[in-house]
């Protein structure tokens, strides 16, 4: 499941607390001045997003993708509605039908996937010049702020 911005006790400050406003919770202040600051986004279950928008209908059901139950194959990915069951990336068809056997199976479009991850890269150029794809669903990105 995404999760939301960190609390306080997991390391971001407060205001009035006496603590940095930084998001990272004052680790900026140990960093080298002029170090680089790469972003790392990890567009979790991105497989199962593209299967999802392409028929509506499969919006928010149970989506596991990587090929057919009695397949002898592997769950590529799942939507978060699948997750909620167990089902994770590695996990055997098999057993990711007997967690959820109301799922949704499909072995994936590729090219709607890379269509999707071109867009993605695209945005993202519009904000930084450097912007790598390490994977289907992973994008470094610089920032292009130097801390000083």
């Amino acid at each position: 499941m995404p999760q939301g911005p960190p609390t306080t006790a997991q390391g971001a400050s407060s205001k009035g607390s006496g603590r940095s406003s930084s998001p990272l919770g004052g680790r900026d202040a140990r960093l080298v001045p002029g170090t680089r600051r790469v972003l790392h986004l990890d567009v979790d279950a991105f497989l199962a997003s593209v299967e999802e928008v392409l028929p509506p209908e499969l919006s928010g059901q149970p989506l596991v993708i990587g090929g057919m139950p009695d397949e002898r194959n592997l769950v590529m990915t799942s939507s978060y509605a699948a997750r909620a069951y167990g089902i994770r990336p590695g996990m055997r068809l098999a057993e990711a039908a007997r967690l959820c056997p109301h799922a949704v199976f499909r072995r994936g479009d590729a090219q709607a996937a890379n269509r999707l991850r071109e867009e993605t890269a695209r945005v993202l150029l519009r904000h930084s010049p450097t912007v790598e794809i390490s994977s289907i669903d992973d994008f470094f990105v610089e920032s292009g702020r130097q801390l000083t």
